[in-house]
């Protein structure tokens, strides 16, 4: 009898595994593979605006955008270690405009200026509502940001 119920058991199992690895994983859409492409990014000094623009070609099946900008920082307690700092959007556009204020006030706990900072814009495709894995873990399209003023 324990037997029988074991050989139901795991028969109930593999039937639903297979079963949802049929339907996408998930039942939901397939995840998006591909990072968008084109992704360029603007940086403008000027007193007047100080926002960095960035744009990206639309993704096929992506409805949603998640964009970061990443600074990597040394450690208050240890200069010599450094951590991640993350600015996080999302959007639903092919572009996004954000202010050096709003960047400063993502590095303003850690002690660490704007100015002269390397940076690291990121996007990439989310179809909502979708949660976990699939949408985790998307690739991301990358590019080099230098907060370096030009010299006057």
């Amino acid at each position: 009898m324990k037997k029988t119920i074991l050989i139901c058991l795991t028969m109930v199992l593999v039937l639903m595994v297979g079963s949802l690895a049929m339907a996408g994983g998930n039942g939901k859409t397939a995840c998006l593979v591909d990072p968008p492409t084109n992704l360029v990014c603007s940086i403008d000094f000027s007193f007047s605006a100080e926002t960095v623009s960035c744009s990206w070609d639309a993704l096929a099946d992506a409805n949603k955008y998640a964009f970061e900008i990443v600074f990597e920082i040394p450690l208050l307690a240890d200069p010599t270690a450094t951590q991640e700092v993350h600015f996080d959007a999302g959007t639903t556009d092919t572009n996004i405009t954000v202010t050096f204020a709003e960047l400063q006030a993502v590095l303003d706990p850690f002690g660490a200026t704007l100015s002269g900072q390397l940076a690291t814009a990121k996007v990439k495709g989310l179809n909502p509502p979708q949660k976990g894995a699939c949408s985790q873990a998307n690739a991301f399209a990358e590019t080099a940001l230098d907060f370096t003023p030009p010299a006057l």
